[in-house]
């Protein structure tokens, strides 16, 4: 399965939520790859783990027309002098007539896919970026460093210049577990 298939097919399983946004599609993306090991290239940033190919194909699946991009102003400039903004994202009919030949095409990836979203939506934060953020954080020091108690990680976070408190990695741990990574 191609990248930008994956991207599609997990914004089809997350679209109509006003909460997909860029952090929460790299988020949700994240854990996909870490499922399927699709090559999204996640490396550590700001908010956790970021992949600027993802970011990249997004902007290609958006200028193709096969997914819709809204932006929201949020009115106020953050601490690096930028507006903040708010985006959603969803497909248009090209983009679900594109998933649905992607299904027939790879139907067990595309079944994991739609099990990684279905669990995120299950979970009692829905797409809350932090949280993702949070969970996505612990799960990356631990592919790199290993299974570590909460204290550890919060150690190993601040190397990343992350907070990440120790009670906050217990809280992500049950979405972790949920999504089997």
């Amino acid at each position: 399965m191609k990248r930008r298939d994956a991207i599609l097919t997990l914004i089809d399983a997350l679209s109509g939520r006003h909460d997909l946004g860029r952090t929460a599609l790299q988020k949700a993306a994240y854990f996909v790859d870490a499922r399927l090991r699709l090559g999204f290239g996640h490396s550590a940033y700001y908010y956790g783990p970021f992949s600027s190919a993802l970011e990249s194909d997004v902007v290609t699946l958006v200028n193709a027309g096969l997914v819709r991009e809204k932006e929201h102003r949020l009115g106020f400039v953050n601490q690096q002098g930028f507006e903040g903004r708010q985006y959603e994202y969803d497909l248009d009919d090209a983009g679900k007539e594109r998933v649905a030949r992607i299904a027939d095409k790879y139907p067990d990836e595309v079944d994991e896919i739609r099990r990684v979203a279905a669990t995120l939506l299950a979970s009692p934060h829905g797409l809350d970026q932090k949280l993702l953020s949070a969970a996505a954080k612990v799960h990356y020091i631990e592919e790199l460093e290993g299974e570590l108690t909460p204290e550890e990680i919060e150690e190993v976070a601040r190397q990343f210049n992350w907070t990440l408190p120790a009670s906050t990695v217990e809280r992500v741990r049950r979405l972790l577990a949920d999504l089997d990574l």
